[in-house]
C-alpha cells in the first residue's frame, strides 16, 4: 500500500512540474519531461516489483 501511495504522489508531482514547464517554456518541453519521467517511473516500478518477488522466494 505504501508503494502505491508513493507512486501516486510521484505522478502528481510529475504532472505539476509538467504544467510549470509548459507555462514557463513551451508545451513541448513539458511533454518531453513528462514522457521521460513517466518512463523512468514505470521501469523503476517494474524493477522494484521484480526485486520484491525475488526476495519472497
Amino acid at each position: 500500500m505504501k508503494n502505491i501511495l508513493i507512486t501516486v504522489v510521484a505522478m502528481i508531482v510529475i504532472i505539476l512540474v509538467q504544467m510549470l514547464l509548459s507555462f514557463t517554456f513551451t508545451y513541448r518541453v513539458g511533454e518531453i519531461f513528462s514522457g521521460v519521467a513517466f518512463g523512468i517511473l514505470f521501469y523503476y516500478s517494474i524493477i522494484h516489483i521484480g526485486k520484491c518477488k525475488a526476495i519472497r522466494k
